[in-house]
């Protein structure tokens, strides 16, 4: 049945609902069959059940229609289906909901329409304002679609996995408060205007691609598994009190305009019930800031369970800003990047794929902390700063292309003061030294003896433990270079010991001189 123009719209609304009661001729096999109908304007489908599989394949609805409150029991196609503009809302489609490569020329409202199958709408082309609000949407396909107007997704519950994959939005697409409750795929998706997805609930999702061409808003979004945006191209965007449970990538990743993630958060909350699986990385390996005065990392995992553990191989950092960040920390207090951690590993993992780390990626790891070092000096975080040291000279020492005499001498640098970071350390080993001196000096072979001319006439035991005070008083004569000395060695091996030590005492203590200045300068 076709609509030619000369049919009243009573008598056609007569026809469809003759259809719909099973009572029409083209009621065949249990099918209401509209296939290629030309419907008219004035026909109402509003609050009506169809009790059989309802076919609208290629149909053409002349005028605006309405399906508001439909209940569709069967599965429904809309296949190639064309409206001039369509409500429906509060339809509900228990059965699968067909719309590939429909064309809605005007408004088109599924706002609390529910879904409880399949919403597939791959290859659709929507011309103007497309409103999902509130709606309920069970696998929805969105594939290759083109939203030319604005499109509300605010408080629409997406379940199963949502395909959004290679989407247009070439006006403002909205997503506020919305619950993905599985995998949403947004790859190769573009957003020539505004989008927002602030407040949303993401289980999985993924914009591995994807570009926005203006302004992104990803504010106090809560990502419960990892989120993918390799490769994705930002104008702007925030991240601001963001919860992305179990990390990020930002791999390949460029962003040419302001970049937010204050307050956000990498991991679980101190006082969540359930631990993320594995460790929680901030991926930001070769990311591209073009405007890195533009870039705020204030506060990130502040109120996390959990340190910042930040990938930056590749990517420039020296001038982004890192204000009272929450670094993850290694045994010893000292911050530490995640690609240290996966070069000393061997291995890193993204998304829960494990690769192996290159034997050249030491010094690429090396430069990210002289950047950082460099960005810390600028705002005078100086105990981050020398963190980062630490973080550059360790890379040094286990680059396996450094000369091995190169990381003999960095391995006793790092255990005589931690780089010339750590007094704390660089006392320790001073008193070390000394104590090491001590007992040496005791031992009866070395020839320990009281000096000539020694007024107290000092009388030495054969025992080395009755030896040993007088081993720690020599060995502190020698540390404090006294040239009038209670013991001397008549032994040419017992002056080697004193020259070794004379050696690496003001050594020692220059190094512990270093570590004083570098940790209390101002």
């Amino acid at each position: 049945m076709h609509y030619p123009g000369t049919k009243p719209a009573k008598d056609f609304q007569a026809e469809v609902d003759a259809l719909i009661a099973r009572k029409s001729e083209r009621n065949t096999l249990g099918v209401a069959d509209f296939k290629g109908f030309h419907i008219p304007g004035g026909v109402d489908f509003c609050n009506r059940v169809f009790p059989d599989v309802a076919c609208f394949m290629g149909a053409v609805f002349h005028e605006p229609v309405k399906f508001s409150g439909a209940r569709f029991t069967q599965d429904v196609s809309f296949v190639q289906a064309t409206f001039s503009a369509a409500d429906f809302s509060s339809a509900v489609f228990e059965g699968n909901g067909i719309f590939p490569r429909a064309t809605f020329g005007r408004e088109v409202d599924f706002s609390g329409a529910a879904f409880r199958r399949t919403a597939d709408f791959r290859e659709a082309r929507f011309g103007s304002i497309a409103a999902f609000g509130r709606s309920e949407l069970n696998c929805p396909a969105f594939e290759s679609s083109v939203f030319v107007g604005n499109v509300s997704f605010i408080a629409a519950k997406l379940s199963g996995d949502a395909n959004f994959r290679n989407v247009t939005f070439r006006s403002q697409v909205n997503c506020f408060h919305s619950v993905f409750s599985g995998p949403a795929d947004f790859s190769f998706a573009k957003c020539l205007d505004t989008a927002s997805f602030s407040q949303a609930t993401l289980e999985a999702a993924n914009f591995d691609s994807a570009e926005f061409s203006k302004s992104a808003d990803f504010g106090q979004v809560l990502a419960r598994r990892h989120a993918a945006f390799q490769r994705t191209k930002f104008q702007g965007v925030t991240f601001e009190s963001a919860h992305l449970y179990e990390g990020a990538s930002f791999d390949s990743a460029t962003f040419s305009g302001d970049v937010e993630f204050r307050r956000a958060t990498f991991g679980p909350l101190p006082d969540d019930s359930s631990a993320a699986r594995g460790a929680v990385i901030a991926d930001f390996t070769g990311a591209k800031f073009e405007k890195p005065t533009a870039v705020w990392f204030s506060q990130v995992n502040k109120d996390a369970g959990v340190g910042l553990r930040a990938r930056f191989l590749n990517c420039d950092v020296e001038q982004i800003h890192l204000d009272d960040v929450h670094w993850h920390r290694r045994r010893g207090g000292r911050m530490v990047l995640q690609d240290e951690l996966d070069v000393v590993e061997g291995r890193k993992t993204v998304a829960g794929t494990t690769t192996e780390c290159r034997r050249s990626e030491h010094e690429l790891v090396a430069i990210a902390y002289r950047q950082l070092i460099n960005n810390f000096d600028k705002v005078r975080a100086l105990d981050l700063a020398e963190d980062c040291f630490c973080g550059a000279m360790e890379m040094k020492r286990l680059d396996p292309n450094q000369t091995w005499l190169s990381r003999t001498v960095l391995s006793a640098y790092k255990i005589a003061s931690s780089y010339g970071s750590s007094y704390v350390q660089a006392f320790f080993v001073l008193v070390a030294i000394v104590i090491a001196a001590s007992v040496i000096f005791a031992t009866p072979w070395l020839g320990l003896g009281p000096a000539q001319g020694n007024p107290g006439a000092v009388q030495m035991a054969s025992s080395w433990l009755r030896r040993y005070p007088a081993g720690l008083f020599h060995s502190l004569e020698v540390a404090t270079f006294q040239r009038d000395a209670v013991y001397y060695f008549a032994w040419r091996r017992g002056r080697l010991m004193v020259i070794a030590e004379q050696t690496l005492v003001p050594i020692q203590v220059a190094l512990l001189l270093l570590a004083l200045r570098r940790r209390f300068r101002r």
